[in-house]
């Protein structure tokens, strides 16, 4: 049973209770927006700390990612002395003509059809026109010249044909040296050619190897 009655009016009182309530919540919800704060405050630390070992490791990284495209070029080029040293060691066997006939068709096949080889003449420099193997001539006796470190010439090859423009006879030339093969390769002559039914070029090539 009851002891006390509560004479305050209805509406003074449903005040009161949502003054208090509205308090109450009003501690939960700050305590909530603490909570999120130091949180978020916590993970934007976390970050702006990778951020800066991300940075510290990209600059330590640069003279590595700068040695390996130093690599990749050195590979590049041991690549490409290797397929020079396999073709080279191809000329130097019992075969030299086949091989070079090879590259001649390859380098021809860029043009399309729009250029032929009707001659190609392949020379030895350490051979006579018999084949037999040259005598070393004797060094001269003047004063020593420093070694330029690049071997020395070991043959030529030179290639005659006819072309319908110099398009292709540039393309015949770009394919001799992309081969890797040849030292030096120079286009000596393109003259026009008139023919009974087209206008042609005639084409003369050295190449040395």
């Amino acid at each position: 049973m009851k002891e006390f009655v509560n004479l305050l009016p209805f509406e003074y009182r449903r005040k009161q209770l949502l003054r208090r309530r509205v308090l109450q919540w009003s501690v939960v919800w700050a305590a909530c927006a603490a909570v999120t704060l130091a949180l978020w405050w916590a993970k934007q630390t976390r970050y702006v700390a990778a951020l800066r070992a991300m940075e510290t490791a990209q600059r330590s990284y640069r003279p590595v990612r700068q040695l390996a495209g130093e690599c990749e070029t050195m590979r590049a080029e041991l690549d490409a002395l290797h397929a020079r040293g396999t073709v080279l060691k191809q000329l130097r066997d019992e075969r030299p003509m086949l091989t070079l006939i090879g590259l001649a068709s390859r380098s021809a096949s860029r043009c399309q059809g729009r250029l032929v080889v009707r001659e190609m003449l392949f020379q030895r420099d350490d051979r006579d026109a018999k084949g037999a193997p040259r005598k070393a001539k004797p060094p001269p006796k003047e004063p020593s010249q420093p070694e330029t470190g690049e071997p020395p010439k070991w043959g030529s090859v030179t290639f005659k044909g006819d072309a319908l423009d110099n398009l292709a006879v540039a393309a015949f030339v770009v394919g001799l040296r992309d081969s890797g093969l040849f030292r030096r390769v120079e286009l000596k002559s393109s003259l026009g050619k008139n023919s009974e039914k087209t206008k042609l070029r005639s084409y003369l090539v050295e190449c040395d190897i």
